[in-house]
């Protein structure tokens, strides 16, 4: 069998991606953003609340008038679009068929939660043992955190 070329490994993947896609070509699990103006008004809606929260607080005043208005309701709920089990292995196994950088670096991503600054950031003297598993030493926002690394799978 004679490996990818770059352009068909992108192919394969999206073509993977666009399985996903309904007869009008969107993502159904995608959600629609909030407008801007929605936007502005759980901001401005917040902030005035806050102030009077602050005042009452400090005792500059006895009761916030913004205590029992009704506000834009925030949407907590993460509708960010994942992979599943199934595409990630097809990008895994797509992966696989390139130079041996790519494998990798698909699986510090996926398998290993990294971001891509993290993973291109990575240099071999960050690997490190630690209770018998491997770990790779990073900076993230907060601070430098090893990682324990996902284990290779297994020779077929």
């Amino acid at each position: 069998m004679q490996p990818l070329g770059l352009q068909d490994r992108a192919d394969l993947i999206q073509g993977v991606l666009a399985d996903r896609r309904d007869e009008t070509g969107r993502d159904p699990a995608a959600s629609r953003p909030d407008s801007p103006s929605l936007r502005y008004c759980r901001l401005a809606a917040g902030a005035i609340a806050g102030f009077y929260r602050y005042a009452v607080e400090e005792e500059l005043i006895e009761h916030s008038p913004a205590a029992h208005v009704r506000r834009p309701r925030l949407d907590y709920e993460s509708h960010a679009v994942g992979l599943d089990r199934n595409e990630l292995g097809a990008l895994l196994v797509t992966a696989g068929l390139g130079t041996s950088a790519e494998p990798a670096l698909i699986s510090l991503l996926a398998l290993d939660g990294l971001r891509v600054s993290e993973a291109t950031g990575a240099d071999i003297g960050q690997l490190g043992l630690e209770r018998g598993h491997r770990t790779l030493v990073i900076t993230r926002k907060d601070g430098k955190v090893a990682i324990p690394l996902a284990p290779a799978p297994p020779e077929r």
